[in-house]
């Protein structure tokens, strides 16, 4: 089975509103540490995923560029911390987020383990998260995802690979 677009984008549309609101009433450090939590957890997944990412020789081509977006995410979020500022972690948000956005576009043509689809799912769900949480304009897709911000983090600690 594929993994469309249109499934792997599905239920996106409320989740910039859903990661704004999950920022309401809490201090700047408070967002900072959320943000280093977020990019923990989708580098987590995808350290995880990597060694289970096997397909069939005519995938190895895509497979090896999907690998390498998500090998780039786990080794872009070690320059993260709490003690980052906004202005400074903006640009390591960004390539984590264009890396994230690539994988997905990588993937949609994969027929991947429903595992692995929803782990990248999860990861997209955050994306609006992390832009809002680091002050980079939030993106919003027209897709719709059952998965909230939560059950995304939930998603992630939970992968096992």
């Amino acid at each position: 089975m594929y993994l469309s677009r249109r499934s792997l984008f599905a239920g996106l549309a409320g989740t910039s509103l859903l990661g704004l609101a999950g920022c309401a009433g809490l201090t700047a450090q408070q967002v900072a540490q959320k943000v280093v939590t977020d990019v923990e957890l989708i580098a987590n997944g995808f350290a995880k995923a990597l060694p289970t990412l096997t397909l069939p020789a005519q995938y190895t081509a895509a497979v090896a560029r999907l690998t390498a977006y998500m090998k780039e995410v786990v080794t872009i979020s070690s320059g993260i911390s709490a003690s980052i500022t906004k202005t400074a972690a903006q640009p390591v948000v960004a390539q984590i987020i264009q890396d994230i956005n690539a994988a997905l576009g990588v993937a949609a043509a994969l027929p991947l383990p429903p595992p692995i689809q929803q782990l990248l799912v999860a990861a997209s769900i955050l994306v609006p998260v992390l832009e809002s949480g680091v002050g980079l304009p939030v993106t919003v897709s027209a897709s719709r995802s059952s998965m909230t911000p939560a059950q995304a983090r939930d998603y992630l600690k939970s992968f096992k690979g």
